[in-house]
């Protein structure tokens, strides 16, 4: 749907800001979602007449089919932030059997402020507000141009990468006149530092360590980075490596240097600048499983920690909380796959890198209310910003990504690709006769859809719309006809719909993959088997009714638990003490036996006959595929790299033939860009 002019009116009591997502009265300010804000837009275009659900989704998600699902759930968003009852309604009424209808009075806020009620599909303005919609549009596209303070001309661009490497994850000198960052050259990623007036760059650190995210100290002495799950300094002007802080990851200094934030056992742990003095930050929330970092950064002040929350899928938003423990509050209400966000030097804006416009880019937030706006545009995705501490310049890093689907020939090297996409694809699933794929990737309708592919070859076929919610880890049911899935949007839970497409059916509320992990349903459809995590390992598998909802409690703790296809054994990864991996393991239904196919293993696969079993071994971008017999009784062959992969795991499944289906998961080398701002 085209982006919308600046549209504010009022709806009874509530000053609407469509281009703001925001709803506010005295002493209020409600945020709303930008489909949302969208719907209550069309409505109010059309306030006294009855609007279909049809036509809302052809104006706001552009006609696609996808029932009255997302109608419903943006009308009761609506509702809750307009603080309406659907029985006695002020403002939104429903009639029955046919839509909707805005009851409250519209009216535009004042003629000096240009504003419009406008349709939110692009085509419905009316002739006499065109000159104005024009004229709100320019302005919008102005804006974009604008950082903290009006610039009169686009940001211009230097590149810093003149040299040979992939060049990431920068961090700016105090002064702005120098940046540390990663060279990955030949595999080996180290910090290395490049003065802005030197010919070349110089190596920090080496060895056979792989380093990561430096940061460099506000006094311009020494440069934090992470190195084998800890922090480590190194001095600027060279020298030993030191580790200041164990089992810490993705540093952040606080602007006087007298202190460290970081992510912990995912947590959000402050310490002094010597890693003495370790504190938890009270109020954030933890997580078991977390899918996405929380990359928590120092307001200018040192009194507010901003960093990044996702439920229960790698889509996060932006919260801030008091450095001190608190309670946190929402900056953003459009999750989406984001990283790293830094603070303007006056503290009033937050950038950080978002897919919330299409394509990962730089967004500047507005901590006041969460105004949003895109700091750049172009081709890649751009991440990692930094800021001089004058404000004067802003440094990032720039790549491509690709996933695609492989069908790869252990034996011979061979592979074929499937399907290749520029937005995240995951999970290959192959359906009971092994002709078609079922996976999820992020989509340009809205959220994360689950797709299915037939191996014969076509496109892909989208088989959930929801576009506000998140449909992930496909799993076949035994007789083809039905997947299963984990759902997320305002709430999570286990469910089902028809692999030709369809309403989704919920199995089992609340559950969610970082905690009910593994879901696995029985070839006969009347027991899940699941796994209960804690700290990403299984403590306990459990297998529930779904006729009655009972669970039982299984014999074994496993990770990825699967059923054999007569529903006798269940395999999966055991774990004994809390040990991580676990081991390959056969476990009948019946008796409290497990068999012991593979040590030190991950994410277990039956064969097609189920005679053998498949594995992997080790973690990030490579992974080791093995296969074993099932009856234990010859070694283990290693199959093929699986590399390089995504870093939420190496989904993968394997043909009849024993091709294996995996994503690839590609970079191009990575470039670091800087411009200069305005003055402050």
């Amino acid at each position: 749907m085209p982006d919308r002019p600046k549209t504010v009116f009022r709806l009874g009591g509530w000053l609407v800001e469509a281009e703001l997502n925001r709803l506010s009265k005295t002493g209020e300010s409600v945020q709303v979602e930008p489909k949302s804000m969208d719907v209550l837009v069309y409505l109010c275009q059309h306030a006294g007449d009855v609007v279909s659900a049809d036509e809302i989704i052809e104006a706001v998600w552009d006609g696609r089919p996808m029932g009255d699902n997302p109608v419903y759930k943006s009308i009761a968003k609506l509702r809750r932030a307009l603080g309406d009852d659907a029985n006695e309604p002020q403002y939104i009424a429903t009639v029955a059997k046919k839509g909707y209808r805005l009851v409250a009075k519209v009216e535009r806020e004042s003629a000096e402020s240009a504003a419009a009620v406008v349709s939110p599909g692009g085509g419905r303005l009316a002739r006499r507000m065109l000159p104005i919609a024009i004229g709100m549009v320019c302005g919008v596209l102005l804006a974009a141009a604008i950082f903290w303070r009006p610039q009169p001309d686009p940001l211009t661009l230097q590149s810093v990468s003149s040299f040979r490497g992939s060049h990431s994850q920068p961090s700016l000198a105090p002064d702005g006149q120098a940046v540390a960052f990663i060279n990955d050259i030949d595999g080996a990623a180290h910090v290395w530092l490049l003065e802005f007036d030197a010919a070349a760059p110089r190596q920090l650190t080496s060895g056979s360590f792989v380093d990561s995210r430096p940061r460099w100290s506000p006094d311009g002495s020494t440069i934090l980075f992470m190195r084998r799950g800890g922090l480590w300094s190194v001095a600027v002007g060279g020298g030993d490596a030191v580790e200041i802080i164990r089992d810490a990851y993705n540093p952040n200094w606080s602007r006087d240097g007298r202190r460290i934030v970081f992510e912990r056992r995912y947590e959000v742990w402050v310490a002094d600048a010597d890693g003495g003095q370790q504190t938890r930050v009270s109020g954030i929330p933890r997580k078991e499983l977390p899918l996405a970092p929380r990359w928590p950064a120092f307001s200018p002040d040192g009194d507010e920690i901003v960093y990044l929350e996702a439920d229960f899928t790698p889509f996060a938003d932006l919260w801030r909380v008091p450095a001190a423990g608190g309670v946190p509050k929402q900056v953003t209400f459009e999750p989406r796959l984001a990283s790293a966000p830094v603070w303007s030097p006056d503290g009033q804006y937050i950038i950080y890198s978002s897919q919330r416009g299409g394509s990962r880019t730089l967004w500047r937030i507005r901590v006041e209310d969460g105004a949003s706006s895109p700091l750049l545009t172009g081709s890649g995705d751009d991440d990692f910003p930094d800021i001089s501490f004058d404000g004067k310049r802003l440094i990032y890093s720039n790549r491509r990504e690709r996933f695609a689907i492989m069908r790869s020939d252990p034996g011979t090297g061979d592979a074929q690709e499937l399907h290749e996409s520029r937005q995240l694809v995951l999970g290959p699933e192959l359906s009971p006769d092994k002709k078609t794929l079922a996976f999820f990737a992020l989509s340009s309708g809205g959220g994360v859809q689950l797709f299915t592919l037939a191996l014969s070859g076509g496109a892909p076929r989208q088989i959930t719309s929801d576009p506000l919610a998140t449909h992930a880890i496909p799993r076949w049911s035994a007789d083809g006809r039905q997947i299963y899935f984990y759902y997320t949007q305002n709430g999570v839970a286990f469910s089902k719909v028809r692999a030709s497409g369809g309403d989704a059916e919920t199995l089992v509320p609340g559950w969610d993959w970082g905690v009910t992990n593994g879901a696995s349903v029985s070839p006969d459809g009347t027991r899940i088997v699941y796994s209960r995590l804690t700290g990403q390992v299984p403590v306990q598998t459990l297998v529930r009714r779904l006729d009655t909802g009972d669970d039982q409690a299984f014999h074994a703790a496993l990770e990825y638990p699967r059923w054999s296809k007569d529903g006798s054994a269940i395999i999966g990864a055991l774990h004994v003490d809390q040990r991580f991996p676990g081991d390959i393991a056969i476990c009948p239904v019946a008796d409290s036996s497990c068999r012991i196919i593979a040590r030190d293993a991950r994410i277990p696969m039956w064969s097609h006959d189920e005679s053998q079993l498949y594995f992997v071994r080790g973690f990030g971008a490579s992974q080791e595929l093995f296969v074993a017999p099932a009856d234990g009784g010859e070694t283990e062959t290693k199959l093929m790299d699986m590399a390089p992969l995504f870093p939420l795991g190496p989904f993968y499944d394997v043909a009849p033939n024993g091709d294996i289906v995996w994503v690839r998961y590609e970079q191009e080398a990575s470039e670091i860009w800087l411009t200069e701002l305005a003055d402050m």
